[in-house]
C-alpha cells in the first residue's frame, strides 16, 4: 500500500494559504473578494467620508492595482504562466476602464494619469510575482515530497473478504 502526501511541502504543518479553506472556499479567494469589493466601493460611494492619505492619488491608484494584480497571480491557475498573466492583463485592464469611466456618475473626475497608474501598478505587480516565482521555483523543488518507488510486491496473499451477515428475521 503506497502512501499519498497531501502536501507538496515536507514540513506538512505549514499547509499553505491557497489549501486553507473557509466555508469551502478558498482563503485566498475569500481575501481577493474582499479587496476587490473595497477597490470597488472606495471609488464609487461618494457620500462616504474617507481618511484621506497624504500621498498622491496616483501612488493610491498604483498601490490599489497593484494588491490587485499581486492577488489575482497568487489565486489563479493555469498550465502556462504566460498565458495566465495575459488573461490577468486583460481582466485588470478592463476593470481599470471601467473603474475610470464610471467615476463620472457618482461625481469624481476620470482622470487618464490614474489609468496609467493602474496599468504601472500592474505590471509592477506582475513583475514582483514573475521574479519572485523564479527565486523561489528552486528552493520549491528542492522540498518537493519524493513519491515513493513503486517497489514490486512480494508474493500476493489472497484474503477473503469478510461478510456481514444479518440474523434472520
Amino acid at each position: 500500500m503506497s502512501l499519498i502526501q497531501a502536501y507538496l511541502f515536507r514540513y506538512p504543518s505549514m499547509k499553505p494559504l491557497t489549501k486553507i479553506r473557509v466555508f469551502r472556499l478558498r482563503l485566498a479567494a475569500v481575501v481577493l473578494s474582499i479587496y476587490w469589493a473595497g477597490m470597488f466601493l472606495g471609488t464609487h460611494l461618494s457620500g462616504v467620508s474617507v481618511p484621506r492619505l497624504s500621498v498622491s492619488d496616483k501612488i493610491e491608484h498604483f498601490s490599489a492595482f497593484f494588491g490587485l494584480t499581486l492577488l489575482l497571480c497568487y489565486v489563479s491557475t493555469s498550465r502556462g504562466v504566460w498565458r495566465r498573466l495575459a488573461v490577468i492583463a486583460g481582466i485588470v485592464i478592463v476593470y481599470a476602464a471601467i473603474d475610470e469611466w464610471t467615476q463620472r456618475f457618482v461625481r469624481r473626475t476620470p482622470d487618464l494619469l490614474d489609468f496609467a497608474a493602474d496599468l504601472f501598478g500592474m505590471l509592477t505587480a506582475m513583475t514582483v510575482y514573475l521574479v519572485a516565482r523564479w527565486l523561489l521555483t528552486p528552493w520549491i523543488e528542492r522540498n518537493r515530497v519524493q513519491q515513493p518507488a513503486e517497489t514490486s510486491p512480494g508474493p500476493k496473499t489472497k484474503t477473503e473478504p469478510v461478510a456481514a451477515t444479518l440474523p434472520p428475521t
